[in-house]
């Protein structure tokens, strides 16, 4: 594909990328405000129509004075059962106050008494079922309220119907004495009422109880949203519709109907209008602003960049890298065709500085003293080779073809341990390109000779395995390692070692109890002293000797000062800690017994400890014990020396 066809196909992705970004924009943005701003209005609404709802029958203020009885709308009654307030109202009355329904209780839990008016017919109708019952039932606000001085609004739930309560307070004297009460004004929510609130709010409204078993899929859809916390709540009917469902409680504060206020989506279209009116805008801006680019940068860049293709061409056709490209003009496509000359001049520099480092790699490698393998990825090994011990850089090299270098005792040994420990370090090595390290180890006259491999990827799916011979090496670090962990002297483990055992053993968590054994060599001094040291020290080899014979072999015994051993016995308790003092003392007698010179003789203690013990506790009892023994015997050396008394 040309640079051209790139460059115009990349501005149409682009404008393409723009689009789309614009639409998500105006999708999440732009849409999704309008429609928040379309549920507020909804929800808005939707309490208007709740308010409507109450807002003339809140308005009616009936005050039970004088005045009220001389209009003629009320009328008292006195008869056996007492003194009764009936109403006098005709049809205007009622439809005046848009009203169905005045009923009075004197007394809360009494019948109530009043009059209900049709509408349709002009004739008196009777209370709706349930009507007087509710009244009646204890305990309900509209004829108990807390305040029997105010007016009480709400609504009331009937098996028909459902009816809007306005209650007033009844309080005057008449000629029968005082007389309180409640009267209670009641509108029918049927029809009707729908239909006239939706003509004042201008809205297409909808009743629907609570309770009601055949209610509308959409009603049942919200009514789980809907709660004293949330009054009022809005949902897409379909493409064209808003709905509104408002929650209203009846008197006792329980949910009594839901009302639904249908309204068009006026606002959600604007909002879409506007989107789209965005969209064609931005996409004419695009569209002319991808034109005029693509025209300058035909003019400017594409033409010229064509040119310095065509002969960087010539010059990969020719290969000589001494030629140049030609260079018009100060911008940056000029600077990049002297870039591109520089470039050139570098890639010939380069060219002859390889072929040099060729022929210094070759010599290098044939210089170079370590043994060498060249293996590939599945573990084969490609070529070995090693130079001559001693050997010039560039003389006598051994290797696999001449048949010389495998005549080497190791190779075999060397060649199996770098495929089997190797591979995977090759493998390794090829992947990450980070130099491999591991440890060859070759049994070889009698002795074991260390090898050090260091791997590092070569080429594609080869590795070259740098082997170096590190004998002696690792010989001088067991033997630093020895000297610092044993007594030079008797061989035996020196104090920091057997301190660092008890050390582990603590943080192992074992194994315990353990013992340690304490052990003084008696009359080591006077020996240096008459014998001189060469016989001291002899002592002290021949007691190491003792020693060994008589514990186990995971037992650490070492010698911690100059005529002092300690026995470190891991898991032994105080019995096992004696029976040793037993078979310490019985080696000791049977290499007295088998040696000649001086005899040893040892002063000796044990203790034992637990887990948590610590190590200079322990010490110190077996110290004091040896001590003890010591002690006996000098008093019983002094006691055989002491002539009886006469």
């Amino acid at each position: 594909m040309r640079l051209r066809t790139k460059f115009m196909l990349m501005i149409g992705v682009g404008f393409a990328i723009t689009l789309v970004l614009t639409l998500l924009v105006a999708r999440y943005v732009v849409t999704d405000r309008f429609a928040d701003l379309e549920r507020d209005s909804t929800e808005e609404n939707t309490q208007r129509a709740v308010s409507a709802l109450y807002q003339d029958f809140t308005a009616l203020n009936v005050t039970f004075g004088p005045e009220i009885f001389e209009c003629g709308s009320f009328r008292w009654v006195q008869d056996a059962e007492g003194t009764h307030l009936e109403v006098n109202f005709d049809g205007p009355s009622f439809a005046i106050l848009n009203i169905n329904y005045v009923a009075f209780v004197m007394n809360p839990g009494d019948p109530p008494s009043g009059v209900g008016y049709d509408p349709e017919t002009g004739e008196t109708i009777p209370f709706p079922r349930g009507f007087a019952e509710e009244l009646m039932r204890e305990g309900n606000p509209i004829v108990t309220s807390d305040d029997n001085n105010t007016a009480f609004t709400g609504i009331v739930i009937l098996p028909d119907d459902a009816l809007l309560i306005q209650s007033f307070p009844i309080a005057v004297e008449t000629l029968y004495g005082p007389v309180k009460g409640r009267t209670i004004f009641a509108r029918l929510l049927d029809d009707a009422e729908v239909a006239r609130l939706g003509e004042q709010t201008h809205m297409s409204l909808e009743l629907v109880r609570w309770d009601d078993t055949d209610m509308p899929a959409d009603f049942l859809a919200v009514q789980s949203q809907l709660s004293d916390e949330t009054p009022v709540v809005s949902r897409e009917l379909d493409s064209e519709t808003v709905c509104g469902y408002g929650l209203l409680d009846d008197v006792s504060g329980q949910p009594a109907l839901i009302i639904k206020a249908t309204m068009p989506r006026d606002i959600y279209y604007q909002g879409q209008q506007t989107v789209y009116w965005l969209i064609a805008l931005l996409a004419a801006i695009s569209v002319s602003f991808t034109l005029g680019l693509a025209l300058v940068m035909n003019r400017l860049v594409l033409s010229r960049l064509l040119g310095l293709g065509r002969d960087i061409n010539q010059v990969r056709e020719t290969g000589d890298l001494t030629a140049r490209i030609t260079v018009r003009g100060k911008d940056e496509v000029s600077r990049l065709g002297e870039a591109i000359n520089s470039l050139l001049a570098s890639l010939n520099r380069s060219q002859r500085e390889l072929s040099e480092r060729e022929a210094e790699k070759r010599a290098l490698l044939n210089a170079v003293p370590d043994l060498m393998f060249r293996v590939a990825a599945d573990g084969a090994i490609i070529d070995a080779r090693a130079a001559e011990r001693g050997a010039t850089p560039g003389a006598k090299v051994r290797f696999t073809e001449g048949k010389l270098y495998k005549e080497m005792p190791q190779y075999d040994v060397l060649s199996a341990e770098v495929v089997r420990r190797g591979l995977p370090l090759v493998k390794r090595a090829l992947q990450t390109g980070e130099t491999q390290t591991f440890e060859i180890q070759v049994p070889l006259k009698g002795e074991t000779a260390f090898y050090e491999a260091r791997v590092a990827a070569s080429r594609e799916n080869e590795a070259l395995v740098m082997v170096r011979d590190v004998t002696e090496r690792k010989r001088a670090e067991m033997r630093l390692e020895f000297v610092s962990s044993h007594d030079a002297l008797s061989g035996l483990h020196n104090r920091a070692y057997f301190e660092s055992e008890f050390a582990r053993m603590e943080r192992a968590g074992g194994p315990f109890p353990v013992s340690v054994v304490m052990v003084d060599v008696d009359g080591l001094k006077a020996v240096n002293d008459s014998q001189g040291h060469v016989a001291g020290d002899t002592l002290l080899r021949r007691t190491a000797t003792v020693l060994v014979a008589t514990f186990r072999s995971g037992d650490v015994v070492s010698r911690i000062g100059g005529d002092e051993f300690a026995v470190l016995l891991p898991g032994a308790d105080a019995s096992v800690g004696e029976k040793a003092l037993e078979r310490l003392r019985k080696t000791l007698s049977i290499h007295n017994s088998e040696h000649r010179g001086t005899p040893l003789s040892f002063s000796m203690g044990v203790a034992t400890g637990g887990e948590g013990s610590q190590l200079a506790e322990i010490m110190r009892e077996a110290d004091n014990r040896m001590y003890q023994d010591k002690q006996a015997k000098k008093a019983a050396a002094k006691a055989a020396a002491t002539p009886p008394a006469r």
